[in-house]
């Protein structure tokens, strides 16, 4: 190596030297990541703060308020009983054959209610009421201090599950122990057998004199059934507020088919008052009547197809009223069965929860019936058979009427035949002048010692029987007997039989086909048909087709209609259909009938009634009136 190679790579090294220590720039750092690890850190930090301000704030009642404060808050907000302001909660259970009760020791109120005998119609344990639907609160003044019971914690020295037994009762007691010896008592006792339970609330070494208990109660009526709307047919319109008012002694209710909110607000005395669905019911008595009773229902939207309706209940107890050993109030808890619900004691009327239609028609469902149909229970419990039995006793109760009816139509066809050939000449000689031919075809009548108004007497059996018909439409609907109960296809009597679901809805008619109310309509065409060839005569022009579609109207109508009620009209047809041809074949005789007509005629002919002579007066005076209005024209 030269001098020059030697100083060139010595002025290199240096500026190398110079460069690195004095002009380059030191290696970059990552910003974000150690951006994102601060932030990383800061959060947990923040975390770690809000955590620990969340248990600051949580245990801050505890930490920053003293024993002194928190009892000199709970003094001043429950007095006397501050102390049952804490406390845990507890659950007993009293139970019989028939319900399953739930109570808290949280305000000793009942949570639930269990109908041990019944499911809905989704097959699951039937709750009545439960913690997420009903809710209870009892205010009253205690020594000056407004207080919910339902805010306090009771004790009880009972066993968590207590059943009554064939003979015995049970009995859950609760205590509520306060400062100077003041106590508040609860109890529920439970008997056999029964759907009330007593309900007692007594106060010792309380000044309560000139107050009152509020007694709230909100009930979110749970579904229990499979149809939820329909008149009838439908859980929601049928379910209501209902109370006795004991001033007039009268049975009331809110209206209960209105979807708008109902309200009602009573000074008067009330005995009981009742949140009553379609089959079943809760209800609160008082031995000695509330006072300043409100009742409100209010319709959820049809989107809401778990709640039925809304029911709110307040009522007032005079606190005097509860100073006797002796409990004040009963609850019920069960179905809507007239005769359990008429052996309910110290409820008056309680059986009119159950609904039999207007005053005649629940005169007949009560009197005849209700009691035929809980005389045929004692020797059976499939209700297909007992609803059949019932049909048979009603029909032979009536086949005198329909002997008569029967007839009479036959007697009408017999005269029809033989005034054919001159009614129809009377058709042919007059033309449209409808007044003439019944003026000619009523001195046909008057001569065979008849009118054509004894028709109407055939008629008559049959009006007779409507009011029954009508009374068990009314029935079957409300006929919580029926329910659950399966027959043939039908999986329940208490409700609407399918054999197909249309995947589509007909208006009026539904989305299903019910077969019972198939044959119902079939029959009821047939016995159309044949009692239209007892009276061909009588029956001309449109009514001859219109006849037959009254019962496909009255199909759609009962489409949706329990299955109980479509086959008690399906077999009442049957049957009835089966008397006639037996009263034809065996019971009327056409050529007799013929020669009684003779007879008749004969004894008779040319005289006229007096119902005959101003009938022929008032047509003569109409047909003068149109002559006179013809001739204006």
């Amino acid at each position: 190596m030269d001098r020059n190679q030697a100083i060139g790579l010595a002025l290199i090294a240096a500026m190398f030297i110079i460069y690195l220590n004095f002009f380059m720039e030191e290696p970059k750092v990552d910003e974000t990541a150690e951006s994102k690890t601060e932030q990383v850190e800061q959060t947990g930090t923040k975390e770690q703060d809000q955590q620990a301000s969340n248990d600051v704030e949580e245990q801050e009642p505890e930490e920053v308020l003293s024993d002194s404060v928190k009892a000199a808050l709970a003094n001043n907000k429950f007095g006397a009983f501050a102390g049952l302001s804490e406390g845990q909660e507890e659950f007993f259970t009293l139970e019989n054959n028939l319900v399953e009760i739930k109570i808290s020791s949280q305000g000793a109120v009942i949570k639930s209610v269990r109908l041990k005998d019944r499911e809905t119609y989704l097959g699951e344990p039937l709750y009545l009421i439960d913690e997420n639907s009903s809710e209870q609160s009892l205010v009253t003044e205690l020594d000056g201090k407004k207080i919910d019971l339902a805010d306090l914690y009771f004790s009880s020295n009972s066993p968590k599950v207590m059943v009554a037994g064939k003979e015995d009762t049970a009995r859950l007691v609760f205590t509520g122990e306060g400062a100077g010896g003041k106590q508040i008592s609860v109890s529920y006792t439970l008997a056999p057998d029964q759907y009330t339970i007593d309900y007692g609330l007594s106060f010792k070494g309380i000044n309560n004199k000139g107050n009152n208990l509020i007694i709230s109660w909100d009930n979110h009526a749970k579904r229990l059934e499979k149809q939820l709307d329909g008149a009838r047919v439908g859980s929601r319109p049928e379910t209501t507020i209902n109370y006795y008012r004991s001033d007039n002694e009268e049975f009331n209710s809110l209206d209960a088919s209105s979807t708008d909110p109902q309200y009602d607000t009573l000074a008067s005395p009330v005995k009981w008052f009742s949140m009553s669905q379609k089959y079943f019911s809760a209800a609160l008595i008082s031995k000695n009547g509330f006072s300043n009773s409100q009742f409100k229902t209010i319709t959820p939207p049809e989107s809401d197809t778990t709640t039925v309706k809304e029911l709110y209940a307040q009522v007032a107890v005079p606190m005097k009223n509860l100073e006797g050993n002796s409990p004040e109030f009963k609850y019920y808890f069960g179905p809507n069965n007239y005769y359990v619900m008429q052996d309910v004691a110290g409820a008056p009327e309680f059986k009119e929860n159950v609904r039999f239609g207007w005053k005649i028609l629940a005169f007949i469902n009560k009197g005849l019936v209700l009691p035929i149909f809980h005389f045929l229970e004692r020797f059976t419990g499939n209700y297909g058979l007992i609803i059949f039995m019932l049909v048979l006793i009603i029909k032979l109760m009536l086949s005198p009427l329909t002997y008569k009816s029967y007839k009479s139509m036959a007697k009408m066809k017999v005269l029809n035949n033989l005034l054919k050939p001159e009614t129809d000449a009377l058709k042919e000689k007059y033309g449209d002048d409808q007044a003439k031919i019944q003026q000619e075809t009523m001195k046909l009548y008057q001569k065979m010692g008849t009118s054509p108004f004894a028709a109407m007497s055939g008629c008559i059996p049959m009006i007779l029987q409507m009011p029954i018909l009508f009374a068990l439409f009314n029935f079957f609907p409300y006929s919580v007997e029926l329910r659950g109960e399966s027959f043939l296809w039908a999986e329940d009597l208490s409700t609407y039989d399918s054999i197909a679901t249309l995947p589509f809805t007909i208006p009026f008619y539904g989305d299903h086909v019910s077969l019972f109310t198939l044959l119902m309509t079939l029959s009821t065409i047939l016995m159309t048909y044949t009692n239209s060839q007892m009276n061909s005569a009588q029956m001309q022009g449109p009514m001859k087709t219109i006849q037959y579609f009254t019962p496909v109207i009255i199909m759609f109508v009962l489409n949706s209609f329990p299955a109980g009620l479509t086959y008690y009209y399906f077999l009442s047809n049957t049957i009835t259909f089966g008397q006639q041809t037996l009263i034809k074949k065996f019971m009327i005789d056409d050529e007799k009938i013929e020669r009684q007509i003779e007879e008749n005629r004969k004894l008779k002919g040319g005289k006229k009634s007096k119902f005959q002579a101003k009938l022929e007066e008032a047509m003569k005076a109409q047909e003068s009136k149109a002559k006179k209005k013809a001739k204006k024209k």
